[in-house]
């Protein structure tokens, strides 16, 4: 941004972050009295900097004693308290002849006299500044005209000069900020689509975690009920290993259809050939007894 102050105040210029050539929005409602009003606020706080603090504190203090003269004193305030400045009084000049009851008295008529004699050179010099006016005036005149326009060309060509940088910087300060602004346009276009790819990332990520978790939960139902089979197969087995045959050396015998009873009443993985090769051992036995002996 280009400071407000040039020269050798450019390096205690403030920077100027505003970018009225890019800024929209200054037409909604209620935006001017916002801005009027910290316009006046940042007015209040210059009047309350210190000379210390002063933005203008890298100067030379300003000389005010050329102001302090009695007369100047005199005049300001005479100024300040709105009073109007006296006139030359020329009554006193204008009926000279004394009183009707000092007619008499010489020392009135000397009064009169030396009256007369000021009225008299007053306008004896009048008449002289009248006569010196007629005779070289219009050649000075004639001789002060060119002076004058030449201050005349001379302060409109600094006008001109001093308008043309302003219009320069204003020109390049236009030129700044739609620069800054193009680039400040872009940022905000990346900046809005780096937003939405990572609200996008955010919501992909929410989906695969919930993914995860009903993945989670379906390993975790499926090695319970793995487990659970893992139990059940477990215990049908130790059940399974209850019912083997104690060894004893005694002789079992069984009826052919206490066979077919205790057959049935086993598991179906003990109704096996091992059972069916000790029947026939066992039927051996049936045409002696109709018991069992254990």
């Amino acid at each position: 941004m280009l400071s407000l102050t040039g020269g050798s105040l450019s390096s205690s210029a403030t920077l100027v972050d505003a970018l009225p050539y890019v800024d929209s929005g200054y037409d909604a409602p209620g935006v001017r009295e916002a801005v009027t009003a910290l316009v006046e606020q940042e007015m209040e706080a210059m009047k309350k900097y210190r000379s210390s603090d002063f933005y203008l504190k890298q100067l030379p203090p300003l000389d005010l004693e050329i102001f302090q003269t009695d007369l100047m004193k005199m005049e300001t305030k005479r100024m300040d308290d709105k009073i109007p400045m006296e006139k030359l009084d020329f009554k006193k000049y204008q009926n000279i002849k004394p009183a009707s009851n000092r007619r008499r008295d010489p020392a009135a008529w000397e009064e009169c006299f030396n009256r007369v004699a000021v009225l008299h050179n007053h306008m004896t010099n009048r008449l002289a500044n009248l006569q010196l006016q007629n005779d070289y005036g219009p050649e000075l005149w004639r001789r002060y005209i060119p002076t004058v326009e030449r201050q005349y060309k001379q302060y409109d060509q600094e006008l001109k000069d001093i308008r043309n940088k302003i219009q320069e910087v204003n020109w390049m300060r236009k030129n700044t900020q739609l620069k800054a602004g193009e680039k400040l346009n872009t940022l905000e276009t990346t900046w809005v689509n780096l937003v939405g790819k990572n609200f996008e990332i955010e919501r992909s990520c929410l989906e695969l975690e919930a993914q995860i978790s009903a993945l989670e939960r379906m390993k975790e139902e499926e090695a319970a009920s793995r487990q659970a089979a893992q139990q059940s197969q477990t215990s049908a087995s130790e059940g399974a290993s209850s019912f083997q045959p104690a060894e004893t050396n005694e002789t079992v015998i069984v009826s052919p259809a206490s066979a077919a009873v205790v057959e049935e009443s086993l598991p179906t993985n003990l109704q096996s050939s091992e059972f069916d090769q000790n029947v026939p051992q066992l039927a051996t036995s049936a045409s002696e007894s109709s018991e069992v002996s254990i």
